[in-house]
């Protein structure tokens, strides 16, 4: 799954607190409980395809922690 399909099912679902881990699998919150949302478990080229995709053009060597938290929206996705 993409990034942007992890975020509709948390939508649809009224889920909360996306966890990307390497070594686990995609999981959210849904109503206080941490559940899995596939079986495939995350390894580091996925979790860094999925941070590099969300970010903007600035060089990615220069970002920092506060810039991996951004704010985003998408289509039909949001609350």
């Amino acid at each position: 799954m993409e990034f942007f399909d992890y975020l509709k099912i948390l939508v649809h679902k009224d889920g909360s607190d996306l966890y990307l881990t390497c070594g686990a699998p995609a999981a959210a919150k849904f109503e206080g409980h941490l559940k899995a949302l596939e079986k495939d478990k995350l390894d580091p080229e996925k979790i860094k395809s999925i941070a590099y995709s969300i970010m903007n053009e600035q060089p990615r060597d220069s970002r920092t922690r506060a810039d991996l938290s951004p704010l985003l929206a998408t289509k039909g996705a949001g609350k």
